[in-house]
């Protein structure tokens, strides 16, 4: 469902990157900046997408030619109010990337679109969340692909991990966070459920090719395998070398997903057949070196 306009990589004249001050923005302007590619960054403070003329504002601030990537967003969305929100925010940004003649555009999206399945997640997979966090994303893609006319790549990532997540979330980043401050681990359960995990840099790394193919469509962003979140905390405890403990807690609620949700990288192992994902392990090694 990812086709590349060009096939071969075309340094781009300018990429705009909308919202480049949270964990994929910063990240992927990263990417960009150590490849010599120009950028310009828009963060919250330069444009608030809530206001009622930011679209017009946004549009004043893109040239046409350029390529944007859009990463903001109020996550995780957790109400109503958020989600109404959200959707004012993608309105403003679609509206503004409409009323510019830009080249391209890459939506960051999420794998909380689909519906839960046993089978490992494909491209083709079911879009059909329950949660509010997932109909926000699947919100966001149904407004830009019917509101932007220039060709559109979204990209679903699984769970993020990695240096410079804004949002300290339950696993890999959080367990840091608290190993390091002599701090216990509190898993839900036994932390029994399996989950994949995605390190930062392969995000930024596949939104590059990307933009160097001018790819359109839809692609998932996993590492292909899936670990324990009893797993990730006794490998945090143990790179850290400190003697942590890790408890469990009572559930509320039913355990999400099932406990299960591998993916098939099947298709971007083969629109970038040279790209190897980072394994759990190398990851989180590469965290605790930071």
């Amino acid at each position: 469902m990812l086709k590349h306009y060009f096939e071969q990589d075309t340094t781009p004249q300018r990429v705009v990157i909308i919202g480049s001050g949270g964990f994929i923005g910063k990240a992927t302007s990263e990417k960009l900046s150590e490849n010599g590619v120009t950028l310009k960054n828009i963060k919250r403070e330069d444009v608030d997408l809530l206001h009622h003329n930011a679209a017009e504002k946004l549009s004043s601030l893109i040239h046409p030619s350029d390529i944007i990537v859009a990463t903001s967003a109020i996550a995780p969305c957790k109400t109503p109010e958020m989600l109404k929100d959200n959707i004012i925010i993608a309105t403003a940004i679609s509206k503004a990337i409409a009323e510019s003649d830009v080249s391209h555009v890459i939506n960051i999206s999420s794998d909380a679109v689909y519906m839960d399945d046993t089978n490992p997640l494909k491209e083709t997979s079911i879009t059909a969340p329950d949660s509010l966090h997932g109909i926000m994303h699947l919100s966001r893609e149904i407004i830009f692909s019917n509101i932007i006319k220039a060709p559109l790549a979204s990209v679903r990532p699984t769970l993020v991990y990695g240096e410079g997540d804004t949002h300290n979330g339950y696993g890999p980043n959080q367990f840091k966070n608290l190993v390091l401050s002599n701090q216990s681990i509190s898993l839900f359960g036994e932390g029994e459920e399996e989950r994949d995990h995605v390190f930062i840099d392969d995000v930024a790394e596949i939104i590059y090719r990307i933009i160097l193919r001018r790819s359109y469509g839809v692609v998932n962003i996993a590492s292909g395998s899936v670990v324990s979140f009893n797993y990730i905390a006794k490998k945090c405890v143990n790179l850290s070398g400190k003697n942590i403990n890790i408890e469990s807690r009572n559930r509320i609620g039913p355990m999400p997903h099932n406990g299960y949700r591998p993916f098939d990288i099947s298709l971007y192992k083969t629109v970038f057949p040279d790209f190897l994902p980072t394994q759990f392990d190398d990851g989180i090694k590469k965290l605790f070196s930071k």
